[in-house]
Order: C-alpha cells, then sequence, then structure tokens
C-alpha cells in the first residue's frame, strides 16, 4: 500500500481503533484494508487501488457486490463525517416504537379530517362481552402462520431478487435492531402492528370502501387493492420487498373484509414481525459465534 493509504492506517488507529483493521487478501496478494463496524456487526473491505466491496463475512474470498469507487481516504473522510449519528440500540429502539405509534396518531387524525372513525372495526370493551377481542387476537396469531410458513418457502428460492433480501439484515441499522433484547422486538412488532393497521387497513381502506354494510363490490375491491399498494408502498427497501408486502397487504385487508375486525390484521401482522425478528435475531447469533 502506498504512503497516502499508510497515512490512513495511522488515521484509522487513531479514530476508528474498535472499527478498523488491516489482513492480507489471498486473492490479490497484497495487503488490504479491512473496515468492520463491529458493534453493528457489519463489514466492509476497501482494496488499496480503490475499489469498495461489501462483503456479508470475514472472509476476503467471499465477496459481495461493487457498492462504488471510493479511494480509502475518501471512504474514512465520509464515515467520519456521518459517524456521529445516533443509531445505539437504545435510540433505534425508540426511534422505531415512536415512527409506528405516530402513524397511529396519524391514523386518528385523518379519520378525524375525513370523518372515518379509525375504531370502528374494533370490538369494544364490554364488562363480560369480550368473545370478540379474544377470538379476533386468537385468529390473528393463528393467520400469521400462513405468512410465515410463505415467506420461508420464499426464501429458499434461487432467483436474485429474493436472494438480496437477505442483504438488508445486513445493514448497520437492522443489525443494532437484531441486537435488541426479545422483549424490545415484541415491542417494536406490537407497535408496527397496532400503528401500521390502523392507519392503512383502519383509516385508508374504511375511507375508500366506506361501511361495509352497504359498499359495493368495486368500492371493497378498490379500497383493498389501494391500501395494498400503499402498505407495500410504506417499506421501500426494494421493489421486490415493496411487491411482497402488497401481496401481505392483500391477505391482511382480506381478513378484515372476512371478519369485521381489525383486531385480526393487527394480531396477524404483531405475530409475524414479532417472530420474523426473532428468528433473525436467533440466525445473526449463530453466524457470530461461528465467527
Amino acid at each position: 500500500m502506498g504512503n497516502g493509504c499508510l497515512r490512513d492506517r495511522e488515521l484509522c488507529d487513531q479514530r476508528f481503533a474498535s472499527h478498523f483493521w488491516f489482513a492480507s487478501d489471498p486473492l490479490q496478494d497484497r495487503e488490504s484494508l479491512w473496515i468492520g463496524q463491529r458493534s453493528r456487526d457489519s463489514l466492509h473491505l476497501c482494496i488499496a487501488e480503490g475499489v469498495f466491496v461489501h462483503t456479508h463475512t470475514y472472509q476476503s474470498i467471499s465477496f459481495g457486490y461493487a457498492a462504488q469507487s471510493i479511494t480509502p481516504k475518501q471512504f474514512l473522510q465520509q464515515l467520519m463525517s456521518t459517524d456521529q449519528t445516533d443509531d445505539s440500540p437504545d435510540s433505534v429502539f425508540w426511534t422505531a416504537i415512536g415512527v409506528e405509534l405516530g402513524l397511529g396518531v396519524i391514523a386518528v387524525g385523518l379519520g378525524w379530517l375525513t370523518g372515518v372513525d379509525v375504531r370502528q372495526w374494533i370490538p369494544m370493551i364490554e364488562l363480560g362481552q369480550t368473545a370478540d377481542i379474544w377470538g379476533g387476537l386468537a385468529i390473528g396469531a393463528a393467520a400469521a402462520i400462513p405468512m410465515l410458513i410463505g415467506i420461508e418457502l420464499l426464501e429458499r428460492v434461487e432467483w436474485e431478487p429474493i436472494r438480496n433480501l437477505k442483504t438488508f439484515e445486513e445493514l448497520p441499522v437492522v443489525s443494532t435492531l437484531l441486537s435488541l433484547s426479545a422483549a424490545e422486538l415484541v415491542a417494536i412488532a406490537l407497535a408496527a402492528g397496532v400503528g401500521e393497521e390502523l392507519l392503512v387497513r383502519g383509516w385508508l381502506m374504511a375511507w375508500i370502501c366506506g361501511p361495509l354494510a352497504s359498499a359495493t363490490p368495486l368500492a371493497i375491491g378498490l379500497g383493498l387493492v389501494a391500501s395494498s399498494v400503499a402498505f407495500g408502498l410504506m417499506h421501500p427497501f426494494s421493489k421486490t420487498y415493496v411487491v411482497l408486502t402488497s401481496i401481505i397487504g392483500l391477505y391482511l385487508g382480506a381478513l378484515v373484509l372476512w371478519t369485521g375486525n381489525l383486531l385480526v390484521p393487527i394480531a396477524a401482522h404483531t405475530v409475524y414481525d414479532a417472530v420474523h425478528m426473532l428468528l433473525a435475531k436467533r440466525q445473526r447469533q449463530r453466524e457470530l459465534q461461528q465467527r
């Protein structure tokens, strides 16, 4: 490596001692700069010639995809300019909770503005009359099972857009998210289930459909499709993910139309998110132990 890179190495030692180290590259027979943000469980490789490559393992022979052309010095300067952002586990947790519950507050506000009661499909709590509540939650929990099975089968499909979905778990914020405790992940899943369902199904679909008792098939179909597409667009990680979440949205919307109970998709959404995150967390822990 040139003197410039050696100076960068000194800078690494001074500024990011816990994040950087050097290792030999068996493919190129030279020393390369490994940049690993260990606390976030992500890893990058910056080769001396200036090719920035993202990799998913600690083995330099297992390259990922080329992200951009950047010199080691430029990369360090860019990282130093953004490293001060707070993406600690506590920050990620409270941000996720705030955003998801905030969607529920927005739903209530939009409902007030448009004359839609977002609680109309939620059974009222009455003394001795809780069958609809517990029944809705039970049906919703069971309704999460087909989604979980479907995702598990989908992840086994050898198609690049599907394989790329796994790369989201390598993002720093997702890695930090998976470092949270099981209870915190369940809390986030519950907040997402309540907030997103109140907004997408409780307000948007209800607004388009109108009262189900008098809604036309066209209005019901339009409300179901529009709310499902909106649900997909709320998860813009990739085109494939938008399509996938839109399909899930159709399923969750159909549950509302079938049962007339918003607690069903809320429970299904919550259980799906919770189980999915907990399984991803367990898989991440296994990978760390193997390393």
